[in-house]
């Protein structure tokens, strides 16, 4: 006699999209989800008659992990605090691991803490990055209209590393802000510019203008570990870029800690570059805009 087969899931609806097969026999979650994981029960009866007999089976859904917020390339001044934080969705629950070049991180104290949800906070670092203002991804607005007796915040955010010293210029002339304070015409300490109360007299040609000097001087081609025979001649190369109106560039090597002595040591000789390589300009970075009342 035949049988009739339909399933159930316990307090929830089967899951969207489902598809039944082989006389209702089979059930088929397509693209299952981690909500459709449940307790699903399958019923049989016989066509004719009300003895229904039932079997459950509860569905366990896993997961890899899944990044919910997204790391980013970052960068931060020398002796501040830097967070990452790393978050996913998995099933089971994930565990964290931190690496800096291929070695697992552990908590330093006061250097760096690894916290619950994996976030990385580093509070000194005696690595970094140094890099001249620019406003690529910032720039000002060429042009911005204010109303008389209105307000007006005009943002400065250039990239740098570390951060730069802002300053503002109206016309050509600098005007003499300092970050923070509460004058009609001031300057916040991220750098953007306020002008309350606008009148005619604000109305020109504004200049800002971001400078950080500390990074003139970047090392852009590191020497690297070698594995050597013996009598072999090996070249070690490093470079740098630099402010040559601020630094004047000089080369040191040094072996386990002792400064090589190229003119009295035969077995060392510095090289001469070939190729000459640009050099920084000035660590100045400037943004203008005009605004009309």
């Amino acid at each position: 006699m035949p049988l009739l087969y339909w399933w159930t899931r316990s307090d929830a609806p089967l899951p969207q999209g489902y598809k039944l097969s082989d006389s209702n026999r089979i059930l088929i979650i397509p693209n299952a989800k981690m909500e459709d994981e449940g307790n699903y029960t399958c019923h049989v009866r016989r066509v004719v008659g009300s003895v229904t007999v039932a079997k459950s089976i509860y569905l366990v859904i896993e997961a890899k992990p899944t990044f919910i917020i997204p790391l980013h390339d970052m960068h931060a001044d020398e002796g501040s605090e830097l967070i990452w934080r790393c978050e996913v969705r998995a099933k089971p629950w994930a565990t964290y691991t931190w690496y800096m070049n291929s070695l697992i991180l552990i908590n330093i104290p006061g250097e760096i803490i690894i916290i619950y949800y994996g976030v990385y906070m580093i509070d000194f670092a005696s690595d970094f990055t140094a890099f001249m203002p620019n406003f690529a991804k910032n720039p000002l607005s060429p042009e911005i209209l204010a109303g008389e007796g209105g307000n007006v915040t005009i943002d400065c955010a250039p990239e740098a590393a570390p951060f730069p010293d802002i300053a503002w210029y109206q016309n050509g002339d600098y005007l003499k802000l300092i970050p923070g304070g509460d004058e009609r015409v001031r300057m916040t300490i991220e750098g953007a510019l306020v002008i309350t109360k606008v009148n005619q007299a604000d109305q020109g040609l504004y200049k800002c203008v971001a400078t950080n000097i500390n990074a003139g001087l970047a090392i852009t081609r590191s020497p690297v570990d070698a594995v050597v025979d013996v009598n072999q001649t090996h070249f070690f190369y490093c470079e740098a870029s630099y402010n040559y109106e601020v630094f004047e560039l000089v080369y040191v090597w040094k072996f386990n800690g002792r400064i090589i002595n190229m003119d009295q040591d035969p077995f060392y000789r510095k090289a001469r570059q070939t190729t000459i390589l640009p050099q920084l300009t000035p660590l100045l970075a400037t943004s203008t805009f005009r605004k009309n009342i």
